[in-house]
């Protein structure tokens, strides 16, 4: 040091000749400078110093006088140049910015004096509009400061698509402190020389810069000061998106045809750190407030929503393990996306290494962003949803995971109870597009209720479903959800059956007619009702109380509830056993059955399962009832069911005697004939299952799904009794409720 050394002696002469007179300060060029160099080990992995360009540093000092509390604070401008050799060797030497900006030893205690330094800067940048020197505290004079205030307020764009990332990049250095690590250049008395700036654990030291003198020198001997090491670190964190074009596009990630964000718009990261306080000396955040950011830093070759974008935000976000709050969305042709919390915990959670990241709280398990490291999301984009979310990690510090969720394809539940569909089916859907939906608002609730609507449009609206293809009691399709505004009523039919359209006033339907073997079903994803146990025919709305209104993308499986659309009808015939005995079977002649006046053909509406018996001429007559081939339940006194599946219909369509539905019952025996002129008249006795028909009340109607069984005595004097049962079909069904929307 020059000429800051002064014999005790030598002042005192000079105040004992001329007590009134200042001495005169020491000139700049004769005083020890604080110097330094800096290393970038915290900026990057593989870099030591700033690699592109001169960056610009402002420094808060702070002295502490050795043996007393007094301490000084003084403020400087530096300049750190581009780190010319690269790689772990390279660093970037480090000047103040000019004469007047320069800190000494000898305005700072001098010899007693332990430098600390509170560094910022952003890298490879000497801008001074976004940091400016005044976001620090103090002067650029040494002196003391009542509450000393070493913080830097901060702030990064909440719309970073003009990419400001660069520009807004803080990074800081408090490794020159007391505790602090590397941060000292210590003069080797050995060598006679400084260590290189290279080689930071092994040849720099740990705490404050101080005045060092060779061993077993006098006091007043020369010495050599340290000097200074800095090590910066970021203060932020960051997230980077990749979007993968994914099925229901064109597949041309060259083009931006139609895989476009909504006009204005790209990621919206939800909730994100965006202010606080950096506290230099502690390296630690406080005073956090959190906005969301609106759109992120698009890279420069992206086609459409093809392509990586990045954001950067203050660290301590949260990612919960299962936190259903969203991270992300973004608006691509009309769908709305997502990623929760939960998912992106799922993500990191899947990869080993990131163990020790994890941590917990009242809440529960979270990863907490980190200053310093940079969160990879690549996002495959299907027409419904998010395909697969990987979670990987850039060059800064390893935070990696990787996990997948799909509700690309709708899967479909067809049983309840254990009770799986047995028959191949044909599945139709119908769009009820959400004409009122507002990507900006997120509200799905809208009811789609088109239950008229053309089953027959709409590209690819009927796709078979085989039961060889069954598992797990579901199918799936090769259908999406083209976007969040559209929504789609489902509905099922026995395979190959012909769906008709009807006029713009009548909705689509298909036809029905009874025979001996006919069982044709119809399914809709069917809704829990209030105060009703079960479902319920109405003879005009079908099972529109019961319906779904149209579905929107949904991760839920959707649980169809197949119904058999046709009545079944049992006849068993029973006679006495004494004189007035009937014969029910001669040898092999057995007793003929027949149905009259019956509604032989009807339709059943696709949207409601409303069933329209026909009622024309050429559509009323007579059916025969299959004999049971085993035929005798009671030997020659009762028989097993003869059966008939028929058109659901009223028993009594007016007062006239062609209105009524009724029993012809021809026997061998002298062919004589029995006749139950009107079925309308007979009550039912037994109910299993109350929905439609009561017991002790008069059967009126049959009912889709219900099965009916007459059980008549018949003697030589005529019908004795009729006694009448109704149960319900085996149903192939699924009750479930489902999750809309998920």
């Amino acid at each position: 040091m020059k000429h800051n050394i002064i014999p005790f002696l030598a002042i005192g002469a000079a105040l004992a000749f001329s007590c009134t007179k200042d001495i005169d300060p020491i000139p700049d060029d004769q005083k020890t400078p604080i110097e330094f160099s800096v290393n970038g080990d915290g900026i990057t992995q593989t870099k030591a110093g700033f690699t592109e360009a001169a960056t610009r540093v402002i420094a808060r000092f702070q002295s502490d006088e050795n043996g007393t509390t007094n301490v000084k604070y003084a403020k400087a401008v530096l300049t750190a140049s581009k780190d010319a050799v690269g790689g772990a060797a390279g660093y970037s030497s480090v000047d103040y910015v000019s004469s007047d900006q320069k800190k000494y030893w000898d305005d700072a205690f001098g010899r007693k004096g332990q430098i600390s330094v509170y560094a910022v800067a952003i890298p490879n940048s000497i801008d001074q509009t976004k940091l400016a020197e005044s976001l620090l505290a103090g002067g650029s004079s040494w002196a003391a400061e009542a509450a000393p205030d070493n913080t830097i307020t901060w702030s990064v764009a909440t719309d970073q698509s003009g990419n400001p990332l660069a520009a807004e990049d803080l990074v800081y250095s408090n490794n020159i402190q007391d505790g602090g690590s590397y941060g000292r250049y210590t003069y080797d008395y050995t060598a006679n020389s400084y260590p290189s700036a290279t080689g930071v654990a092994a040849s720099h030291e740990n705490g404050r810069l101080v005045f060092t003198q060779a061993p077993g020198a006098d006091p007043s001997d020369a010495g050599h000061f340290d000097k200074g090491h800095l090590i910066f670190n970021h203060s932020l964190s960051r997230l980077t998106v990749t979007l993968v074009e994914g099925d229901g596009f064109d597949g041309v990630k060259t083009s931006a045809a139609d895989f476009n964000f909504k006009t204005g718009t790209n990621i919206q990261l939800m909730d994100m750190n965006t202010a606080g306080k950096l506290d230099l000396k502690a390296g630690s955040w406080s005073n956090i407030s959190s906005s969301d950011i609106t759109r992120m830093a698009p890279s420069s070759d992206h086609f459409g929503a093809n392509g990586t974008y990045a954001s950067q935000m203050l660290p301590d976000y949260k990612f919960y393990e299962n936190g259903t709050d969203n991270v992300m969305q973004f608006v691509i042709d009309d769908n709305t996306y997502y990623v929760t919390q939960k998912q992106v915990f799922a993500a990191l959670e899947s990869e080993a290494a990131n163990d020790d990241l994890k941590k917990s709280d009242a809440t529960g398990n979270y990863y907490q962003m980190e200053q310093g490291k940079n969160y990879v999301l690549t996002i495959t984009v299907k027409k419904t949803g998010i395909e697969s979310l990987s979670a990987t990690l850039a060059p800064w510090v390893e935070v990696s995971g990787s996990t997948s969720v799909n509700n690309a394809h709708l899967s479909f539940s067809m049983s309840a109870s254990g009770q799986a569909c047995d028959k191949d089916i044909d599945l139709y859907r119908l769009a009820d597009d959400n004409a009122g939906y507002d990507a900006d608002n997120y509200d799905f609730s809208y009811e789609g209720k088109n239950w008229f609507g053309n089953y027959l449009t709409g590209d690819a609206y009927k796709t078979t479903l085989l039961h060889a293809d069954l598992a797990d009691g579901k199918w799936s399709t090769p259908w999406y959800f083209e976007s969040n505004k559209t929504y789609y009523h489902f509905r099922t039919v026995n395979k190959g059956t012909a769906v008709l359209a009807n006029d713009a006033d009548a909705p689509d339907y298909f036809e029905i007619a009874g025979s001996a073997t006919a069982d044709p079903h119809w399914g809709a994803p069917m809704k829990p009702k209030a105060g009703v146990a079960y479902l319920k025919y109405d003879e005009t709305k079908g099972y529109e109380d019961f319906l779904y209104p149209a579905i929107g993308a949904t991760e839920s499986t959707i649980a169809i509830q197949e119904l058999h659309m046709m009545s079944n009808i049992n006849v068993v015939l029973e006679t006495s056993t004494d004189d007035g005995k009937v014969a029910f079977a001669v040898g092999d002649d057995k007793t003929i059955v027949k149905i009259t006046r019956i509604s032989k053909n009807g339709t059943v509406e696709m949207g409601r399962g409303v069933v329209a018996a026909a009622t024309g001429s050429a559509d009323i007559g007579e059916h025969t009832m299959a004999t049971p081939a085993d035929y005798w339940a009671t030997t020659n006194v009762k028989t097993k069911p003869y059966t008939f599946s028929v058109v659901p219909q009223v028993l009594a369509r007016g007062t006239d005697d062609e209105d009524y539905v009724g029993i012809f019952i021809q026997t061998p025996d002298s062919n004589q004939y029995y006749v139950v002129k009107a079925l309308s008249d007979i009550t039912a006795d037994t109910v299993s299952d109350q929905r439609n028909q009561t017991k002790d009340a008069k059967i009126q109607r049959w009912y889709p799904g219900h099965s009916y069984t007459y059980t008549i005595k018949v003697t030589k004097t005529g019908i004795q009794a009729i006694t009448a049962t109704v149960a319900d079909w085996v149903t192939v069904s699924g009750s479930t409720d489902i999750n809309l929307e998920d």
